[in-house]
């Protein structure tokens, strides 16, 4: 599902969800840290500890990319192509590349800053390559837009 298509653009301004701490460790009892780190492209399961500790602060895409793998968004799922063993986090371009990237699905920089739930600044800086976008953030982007090789977003 193309979240831009004429007929979804009600849904994509809520795909990020809100953080809530809680609801965060309440997804993460029992589970095994190390698969959840991987599957959310996070460099390492000592960073989702101190996201559980609150030592750091919950990024909303982090928090919505939990949801969809833990089947507890409250609008969206995400659904295997093939199987789930296929990688979920998706490794972002080079800096360079973004720009081109995001143009060649047609979203201009306010479109991505609202689907994304960012600071319109910070998508200008991934544009000039003076940041680079999270894992998290181009996952999700990749769902939003339906060009995930391993998953596509439905709804519920």
């Amino acid at each position: 599902m193309n979240l831009f298509e004429k007929d979804n653009l009600f849904l994509w301004k809520n795909v990020i969800s809100e953080v809530d701490k809680t609801a965060f460790k309440a997804m993460l009892q029992g589970k095994d840290f190390e698969l959840i780190t991987e599957l959310l492209g996070l460099p390492q399961a000592e960073i989702l500890q101190k996201l559980v500790n609150e030592t750091n602060d919950i990024d909303p895409r982090t928090y919505t990319l939990l949801q969809l793998i833990t089947a507890q968004h409250p609008l969206f799922e995400i659904r295997a192509f093939k199987d789930f063993k296929q990688p979920l986090a998706i490794e972002p371009p080079p800096p360079q590349q973004f720009k081109e990237a995001r143009l060649n699905t047609g979203i201009n920089q306010a479109n991505f800053s609202k689907l994304m739930k960012l600071n319109r600044n910070t998508v200008k800086d991934y544009d000039k390559a003076e940041k680079r976008i999270p894992t998290t953030t181009w996952t999700l982007f990749l769902l939003a837009t339906a060009q995930h090789p391993n998953y596509e977003i439905i709804l519920k």
